[in-house]
């Protein structure tokens, strides 16, 4: 992996655990939760996809 892409990785991975510790300090209810929940989801995606090549 170049530094550029991991950096790139890194940042992605800090920006979906901050959306992750965001959605999880709103409440159950909150109308923006399943829009973050999504942003979260899309976020992890890469990193799922590595995982399953390998």
């Amino acid at each position: 992996m170049s530094p550029s892409t991991k950096a790139s990785a890194e940042t992605s991975a800090d920006s979906a655990a901050e959306l992750l510790a965001a959605m999880a300090a709103m409440p159950a209810g909150h109308p923006s939760r399943a829009a973050l929940r999504d942003r979260a989801i899309e976020a992890w995606l890469p990193l799922a996809r590595h995982l399953a090549h390998r």
